[in-house]
């Protein structure tokens, strides 16, 4: 059952990346007073779109150095905060579990202990690992990776706080694609389309049969508030599995080709051997899907086009933000422990 709409205070941690800054703007679309916060490493200006917005307050602050102020008149939170994949993880565990695992816990916590009624914290699909059968949200967990690891640990950790007072659910996300303002071109489908546009052909790592989800970025946020406009007794307790898509590497790849070949541009696929990533999973999406009334509407085809055009005209930009593990590096080489600090 859909909820009225209401006057209500989002608190979004983790607003200037790669899902907060369109969750920022449809939210404030939607008529929510927005909090965002974020330590802003990625630069304040992905939020320019939305800054001058009435009912927006950008929060500068750690995740780790959060308290009962913070959520001060918060009616939701969603947690999008953390380093962001397996390799930036690797760079400096230390680090990665202090923001996430640490600061996301104490984050929920603290929310908890504030009074916030409504708190959706961001999971990942790679929390299955490696799995030969389709996973769903009973399936075991596997992971393989430090973030994955946390990932883990995080839901173990959280979902112990929900009731009846705290309307606590996590989205296991599947791996993103699309446009942001801040732009990742370490996605699988966005770095493809990223070689097609410079070098004319898209590289495949091994052998391609490794199964990823996928899912647009503007989809997770939609779905986001798609739920948050639903009764907390259809969410609350719960983990979903958040997806479009199934589809191994090889598929993504030929999808790409495929999809520039139909606006006039020919393009190769080239097989690199080497180690490749161990994730492999299929997932279903079953449980989402037959709760909530939402689908995904973006489709891998149409985002490639758009990508690639929009890299060839200029309304995309390259920059260092874009790569996730080059700009951490260069922030611990910068900074160094004091990255540790609240």
């Amino acid at each position: 059952m859909a909820l009225e709409s209401k006057d209500e205070t989002m608190l979004i941690i983790g607003a200037g990346g790669y899902i907060g800054t369109h969750l920022v703007r449809k939210a404030l679309d939607k008529g929510y007073k927005i909090k965002a916060l974020d330590r802003f490493f990625f630069g304040k200006d992905k939020l320019d779109k939305s800054a001058k917005h009435p009912e927006l307050k950008i929060i500068d602050q750690d995740i780790r150095s959060v308290t009962a102020e913070t959520f001060q008149d918060v009616d939701i939170v969603v947690s999008l905060a953390g380093i962001s994949n397996d390799p930036a993880c690797d760079l400096d565990p230390e680090l990665t579990r202090s923001i996430n695992y640490e600061g996301i816990v104490h984050s929920a916590k603290t929310a908890k202990e504030a009074g916030v009624p409504k708190y959706v914290e961001m999971s990942s699909c790679s929390v299955y690992g490696s799995s030969d059968k389709v996973c769903d949200e009973e399936s075991p967990r596997k992971p393989v990776s430090l973030y994955a690891e946390m990932k883990t640990r995080v839901e173990d950790d959280i979902f112990a706080l929900a009731d009846k007072n705290f309307a606590l659910t996590a989205f296991r996300n599947s791996t993103a694609f699309g446009i942001s303002d801040r732009m990742r071109f370490d996605l699988v489908v966005n770095i493809m389309s990223l070689c097609a546009q410079h070098d004319g052909y898209i590289r495949v790592f091994g052998t391609g049969e490794q199964w990823r989800p996928f899912i647009h970025v503007e989809d997770i946020a939609d779905a986001t508030l798609h739920i948050l406009n639903q009764d907390p007794s259809l969410w609350s307790g719960e983990v979903f599995n958040l997806g479009a898509c199934t589809m191994d590497v090889n598929a993504i790849a030929k999808t790409v080709r495929e999809a520039l070949n139909e606006i006039g541009v020919p393009i190769q696929i080239q097989y690199v051997p080497e180690d490749v990533d161990p994730r492999n999973y299929a997932v279903s999406f079953e449980k989402f899907l037959d709760r909530f009334t939402f689908r995904p509407r973006h489709k891998i085809e149409d985002t490639v086009k758009d990508i690639f055009t929009g890299l060839a005209n200029g309304n995309i930009r390259e920059d260092p933000t874009c790569y996730t593990v080059k700009f951490y590096q260069s922030l611990i080489e910068k900074y160094g422990s004091s990255l540790l600090l609240s």
